[in-house]
This record gives C-alpha cells, sequence and structure tokens, in this order.
C-alpha cells in the first residue's frame, strides 16, 4: 500500500456516517422477527434488549488480511470498535449494527443504531428497522468538519479555501463543531498538540479576494450590457410611427384619450441605444457601491488591528448591502480555511492516524437520542488522542 502524500485522501473511517457524503451507504439489514408478550407498542420495543451484530456481507475486511499495512489498518479500526462497545456493551431500544469497509486510500468501521419497531402485519411482533442517521463515526487524516473547495479560481499558495463548521464549544478540551446550532450532530477534531490541521483565511486575504472578484464580475456584467445588440436607428423609427398610428387609428373619435394613450407611450420611450446605456449606468453605479462597502470595511478592519484574524463569513463576496461582510460563528457564520501543509508527515505510512475526527449524530426518539447521552458523558476520546501519530 503506498504512502500518502495528500492532506485530504482519507485514511481510515471507524464509524461512519453517511450522512457526510453518502459513499459509505448501510449495506441491507435482514429484518429479525422478535415475538413480544403480548401486543406490541412504544413501551416493549424501548426496553427491548438489543445486539451487536456484525454485518460480516458488508465488511470487506471478512476476508483474509495478508498485507502488512491491511493488518496495521485492521488494528487500528479493531481499537475504535472496543472503544464504542465498551461504553454500550449493552443495547436497549437498539441493535449496533456494524461492518468494516475500504475504498481507494480509505479504510472504515460503520456502526449503525437500528431502532426496534412494532410489526405492522402482526401485533406481537417487532423487528429492527432500516439503518438510519443515528450513528456514530471516528476518522482519520479525512472526513474533516469542513466541505470541498469553494472557487476553484480562488487558492491561497495553491491549496483551495474551503468552509469549516462553526465551531460550538470546547468537549473534554478539544474543539466540537456543529452544521447549525442545536442540530443532533457533532464532530470533534483531535489532532497533534500545538499545530492544527487547517489555517484560517485571514479578514484581509479575503477582502484583498472579495475586491479582485467582485471588480471582475461586475466588469463583465457591464461588458456583456455595452454588447448588447441594437437595431438600425430607422428600424426604431419606424416601429414608433407604427405604434402611433395604430392609436391614431383606435381612439382617432376621442381626442381626450388619444392624448392620453399617446403621451404615456411616449413618456417611457427609449431607443434601444438608450436602454442599454441606461443598464450600463445602472450596473457602473452598482460596481461602485458593491467595491465601496469592501473598500470601506478593509479601511475598518485595517484601523481596528483586525487584518490578521479569521474570516467568519455567511456569503462569499455578498453584494447585498443588508448582510454583513464579517460574523461570528454564533450567527452561524462558517470559517474560511486552507489545509496546513506543515501538518501531515509525510514519512509516516498511511494506517497511521494524524488527525481524527469523531462524529456521532442521532434521532430524537429516546433509545436513539442516549446515544448522544453516552457519547458525550463517556467516550474516551483520550484514547484517540493517544492513537495519533502511532
Amino acid at each position: 500500500m503506498a504512502k500518502t502524500s495528500r492532506f485530504l485522501q482519507l485514511v481510515f473511517v471507524v464509524v461512519f456516517l453517511s450522512l457526510l457524503d453518502g459513499r459509505f451507504a448501510a449495506p441491507a439489514y435482514c429484518e429479525e422477527r422478535i415475538p413480544t408478550d403480548g401486543p406490541c407498542n412504544d413501551s416493549i420495543v424501548k426496553k427491548a434488549k438489543g445486539k451487536w451484530k456484525w454485518h460480516k456481507r458488508g465488511d470487506v475486511m471478512s476476508g483474509s488480511v495478508t498485507s502488512l499495512p491491511q493488518q496495521e489498518a485492521v488494528k487500528r479500526m479493531d481499537e475504535f470498535h472496543k472503544m464504542v462497545a465498551e461504553i454500550y456493551p449493552s443495547p436497549s431500544g437498539v441493535d449496533a449494527l456494524w461492518h468494516r469497509t475500504a475504498g481507494s486510500g480509505l479504510f472504515a468501521y460503520k456502526c449503525s443504531f437500528v431502532s426496534y419497531v412494532c410489526a405492522s402485519d402482526n401485533k406481537n411482533q417487532m423487528m429492527a428497522s432500516s439503518p438510519g442517521s443515528t450513528q456514530i463515526m471516528v476518522s482519520a487524516n479525512g472526513n474533516f468538519p469542513w466541505g470541498a473547495a469553494l472557487d476553484e479560481t480562488w487558492a491561497i499558495d495553491r491549496r483551495p479555501v474551503m468552509r469549516r463548521l462553526p465551531l460550538r464549544e470546547m468537549w473534554k478540551g478539544y474543539q466540537m463543531f456543529q452544521s447549525e446550532a442545536g442540530s443532533n450532530t457533532r464532530y470533534v477534531l483531535i489532532h497533534r498538540k500545538g499545530i492544527l490541521p487547517y489555517i484560517p483565511v485571514t479578514r484581509k486575504q479575503y477582502l484583498d479576494h472579495s475586491i479582485k472578484h467582485l471588480t471582475e464580475f461586475q466588469d463583465n456584467l457591464i461588458n456583456d450590457f455595452r454588447k448588447m445588440p441594437v437595431r438600425p436607428l430607422e428600424a426604431q423609427e419606424a416601429e414608433k410611427k407604427q405604434t402611433l398610428e395604430k392609436y391614431e387609428k383606435a381612439y382617432g373619435k376621442d381626442p381626450k384619450r388619444l392624448k392620453s394613450a399617446t403621451d404615456y407611450y411616449l413618456s417611457g420611450y427609449q431607443t434601444d441605444q438608450q436602454r442599454r446605456d441606461e443598464q450600463v449606468n445602472k450596473q457602473i453605479k452598482q460596481k461602485n457601491e458593491v467595491l465601496k462597502r469592501y473598500l470601506d470595511e478593509l479601511e475598518k478592519t485595517t484601523r481596528e488591528g483586525l487584518l490578521d484574524n479569521p474570516a467568519i463569513v455567511l456569503l462569499m463576496h455578498s453584494p447585498d448591502t443588508t448582510t454583513p461582510i464579517f460574523v461570528t460563528e454564533a450567527e452561524n457564520g462558517t470559517m474560511l480555511i486552507t489545509e496546513n501543509p506543515a501538518y501531515m508527515r509525510k514519512e509516516l505510512p498511511n494506517y497511521v492516524p494524524q488527525v481524527l475526527v469523531l462524529y456521532w449524530s442521532w434521532n430524537d426518539w429516546e433509545p436513539q437520542k442516549y446515544i448522544n447521552t453516552i457519547m458525550e458523558k463517556n467516550f474516551p476520546v483520550e484514547r484517540l488522542q493517544a492513537m495519533i501519530d502511532r
């Protein structure tokens, strides 16, 4: 297995949440019918004794594991699995359905907490439902709490700019992110001490790029308007004359009505050239207003000594004057970042975790919501920290 030199290439996903990108959708789960003591109801299924189940059919590691890199990868995935199983050894109301998977540069171990439901065709039976969004994930060297490149035309030292999810709180000393405040998802970043795997884009970098981007964008619009085709003046005058003749024919017997219709038409009449010039002038005015807003912000940021502060934004390069250029993460702003090229150590084998993301999500049904409780209270995140670079 070749070593990887790319920061965004995945090496491990331990307990995988399919919400991230859909590449690891859960395999089909066999619905096992379980008899109930009397008619099935919500109270019975909530108390149902669940099981840990290895979904062998979906596990690509169920065959022979021969190479040393594969063996090392499996060893680490099994350690991740042990951490999860230890905090919830006896599931209640759910089955813990797990399997490992692998892809290009990716090893994964996935666990879905599958709820029990009453069978629809037999009132004295219950069964496990299909895997849903109650899952746990630990990923190494990938599946970070930030998305793909925002704009292929914008890179800093050839590193694409991305959006990092809002940092909501510190959990047990680690950064915890959420896509939205109050959402049923958690991302925890575990990294080498003293260095982050990402670099925030500064306000100065963002404003410089925005001014350049918006100038080019507005200039292109202005040029498009200037290139609008116009008819010969003779053709326009002929059309104007034809319209006035129609009014004469329709209202000639009513001078007052004829004057009103003629005056209204002439008051709003413009040649193609006049309409084009008006659009160009309107766009030039808008360009000046938009750029003044960003130039004023650059002057203000410079004056307040905030040029090196992280750029946290709601919308990229927004021309909307009602939207602040910079906001806070408490206002659902997202920090712009690039990868840190100094973080990943190329000499380490690709089965060694250099950065880990612990991820979990849950449904509001009580036995599944409990996953959040045990994760926040009992998950041994310090054991993940101890695996960095090992």
